[in-house]
């Protein structure tokens, strides 16, 4: 699968019937949405690893023995990932489906694809996402966090839609 073309894909999709299936189920909302939780944990377990990783490497080295003390590191090193892994991972998890989710109702509601879309959405799920990760604090640091988080995402989703549109056209262009 991995040295097939798209084209390739898509025969073999629907010489076993499943190529309407899967673009029917391919512009439901709730569908788009759960496929992007599920790739923003992922990333984000891969991400908070790494991260986790470098985090429990530092400290004190407890242990007589050369065996002990790699014993205590290593175990300190996977808890820390185990731990950064899982909260990154939810966290990239919640804002790919909450950030798909609205731009997908975005698009559906004005009935054109175009980067404002994505620009809404991430100023919808930056603000949303910021007012949980504040939402122990005061009422302004709660909006500062709302207007940071709001800008920082539409930002965001503004290269990787502009991005996305050069690297398109691009591609036509070249393609031969």
């Amino acid at each position: 699968l991995a040295s097939m073309s798209a084209e390739d894909f898509a025969a073999m999709l629907d010489k076993a019937g499943l190529l309407g299936v899967v673009t029917k189920y391919q512009d439901h909302c709730l569908v788009r949405s759960a496929s992007a939780a599920v790739a923003g944990v992922g990333i984000g377990i891969g991400i908070g690893t790494f991260i986790g990783t470098m985090a429990g490497a530092h400290g004190e080295i407890s242990g007589n023995t050369l065996a002990e003390q790699l014993k205590t590191g290593f175990g300190r090193t996977m808890h820390e990932s185990l731990r950064r892994g899982y909260a990154v991972g939810r966290s990239f998890g919640i804002a790919g489906a909450a950030f798909v989710a609205t731009e997908c109702s975005i698009e559906k509601w004005r009935a054109r694809h175009d980067v404002f879309n994505a620009v809404f959405a991430g100023i919808t799920a930056g603000a949303a996402m910021g007012a949980w990760n504040a939402r122990a604090a005061a009422a302004p640091a709660v909006a500062r966090a709302v207007a940071m988080n709001a800008a920082q995402f539409a930002a965001l989703a503004l290269a990787f839609e502009l991005g996305s549109d050069a690297f398109a056209a691009f591609k036509a262009k070249h393609a031969a």
